[in-house]
């Protein structure tokens, strides 16, 4: 009977960890296509603000907001942005969002807009398979266009002052991403593989409490800072990881069989 026992709870063990495996195949290598364009905008006091560009396939968005004299400023989604990504490898770039700023009045700028984002992956290895679109990411941003000459002192709401090093040709223009908590984690599951794109942004952070009212936010908020008669670029970056997801029947056969060792170790008491 002990000897039974013991055969019985070996081959349930062994079932149980083998079982799931032959069918679980895991992606290691995607193609993916990024997009991202604006799919609203408002200007300050009414300002017209010009949209043009097309994000590509997926969203159709344009990728241009342009405001201000012969449209001078402009914030511009690159979109859209093509590669290969490996599961478990290094990151890869997203769409690029760039801020061309040059002087302008402070009643005829961008106020708002929302900067939808959307990836299509593509399996490409072990065998090509069927395109997967994630849920698309709508980033809500909050703009202020500040005055270059700066508030008393000369001090900028985003740090320093005017014709420091930070703001050598007047005071940097504000944005904030009023739902920061979109940024983060996609999780999705295909076959027996649990897998995760990680999001990261160069460049976003914590802003100072001035700069978070300048565009009406709380205090602690995220954004970023462009300065003056420049172009500044928040780049972006994404990761995949991916972890096997034990079946429900691979965990019964493997209780099963620790079931059956711990009888036959009371038996032998």
């Amino acid at each position: 009977m002990k000897r039974m026992l013991k055969q019985l709870a070996a081959a349930l063990t062994v079932g149980a960890l083998s079982i799931g495996t032959a069918h679980a195949v895991l992606i290691t290598q995607w193609t993916y296509n990024n997009e991202a364009g604006f799919s609203a905008f408002t200007g300050e006091g009414g300002t017209v603000i010009d949209s043009s560009g097309n994000s590509g396939v997926i969203l159709g968005l344009p990728t241009t907001l342009s405001w201000g004299p012969n449209n001078s400023s402009s914030l511009v989604a690159d979109s859209p942005v093509i590669g290969v990504v490996n599961t478990n490898g290094a990151q890869v770039p997203g769409v690029p969002l760039t801020h061309n700023n040059f002087p302008i009045a402070l009643d005829n700028s961008l106020d708002t807009a929302i900067l939808s984002d959307a990836l299509r992956l593509t399996p490409l290895l072990p065998a090509p398979g069927p395109d997967f679109d994630a849920p698309t990411l709508e980033f809500e941003i909050l703009f202020a266009e500040t005055p270059n000459a700066g508030g008393v002192g000369g001090v900028c709401a985003g740090g320093g002052v005017s014709g420091d090093a930070d703001n050598p040709d007047g005071c940097r223009d504000i944005f904030v991403l009023s739902n920061p908590g979109v940024l983060g984690q996609i999780q999705f599951t295909i076959d027996d593989f649990e897998y995760t794109v990680q999001i990261d942004a160069v460049g976003l952070g914590p802003l100072a409490a001035d700069a978070c009212a300048a565009v009406g936010a709380a205090a602690g908020c995220i954004g970023f800072l462009t300065q003056e008669n420049a172009t500044s670029t928040l780049e972006t970056f994404f990761t995949i990881t991916a972890q096997q997801i034990p079946e429900p029947g691979m965990l019964a056969l493997l209780g099963l069989g620790l079931g059956a060792l711990g009888f036959s170790r009371r038996r032998n008491k």
